[in-house]
């Protein structure tokens, strides 16, 4: 009896008031980091798809440093979004307030700052083995393949191709040239 009556209840609400209106919901537009964290995080389960499918080393190799940087692109990208968000909590509940002078006059100087293009070059990394290995490793199973990430910010970089060292090798010399745009001056 009572379930009818809900029925009816509900029923007449209908006819007296017409359907419940569905509350809009708020389009949440996603900014230029969210859809960049989006493409990193597709371009890394495509690596790894890659990874495990393919049969060639130097294709594992390719989809490893594909992996490592989508890693670290995610990482920064992640780290700025919750910047965006924090600023936005901030704005939004009037905490600005709180924040000590020294803060303060940091981001307005950080404001007013002109911004720069940096690049990098030539970069030289020097290798120190072990002499135990060195005299002891001369085979060629002590190969590997090294390659750069640069990271600034949410920006992100990494060298064109993977430099094979062994133990014989003394210096890393990357020829590739980064150029970082827009760098503040921390």
């Amino acid at each position: 009896m009572e379930s009818t009556r809900r029925e009816l209840g509900f029923a007449e609400m209908i006819l007296r008031k017409g359907r419940p209106k569905k509350k809009k919901v708020p389009v949440i537009k996603k900014s230029e980091v969210e859809e960049k964290l989006l493409f990193e995080m597709g371009m890394r389960e495509a690596a790894q798809r890659l990874l495990s499918a393919c049969s060639n080393p130097q294709q594992r190799l390719d989809a490893g440093k594909t992996i490592l940087t989508s890693n670290s692109r995610t990482l920064a990208l992640m780290t700025a979004l919750q910047k965006e968000h924090v600023k936005e909590v901030e704005d939004a509940h009037g905490l600005t307030d709180l924040k000590d002078k020294d803060e303060l006059l940091r981001e307005e100087m950080m404001e007013s700052v002109s911004l720069a293009d940096v690049t990098i070059s030539n970069i030289i990394v020097p290798l120190k083995w072990c002499r135990i290995d060195h005299n002891k490793y001369k085979t060629d199973c002590w190969k590997y393949q090294v390659f750069c990430l640069i990271r600034s910010g949410i920006q992100v970089l990494d060298c064109s191709e993977l430099t094979k060292v062994d133990i014989l090798t003394e210096n890393i010399q990357l020829k590739d040239t980064f150029v970082l745009k827009d760098m503040g001056p921390d």
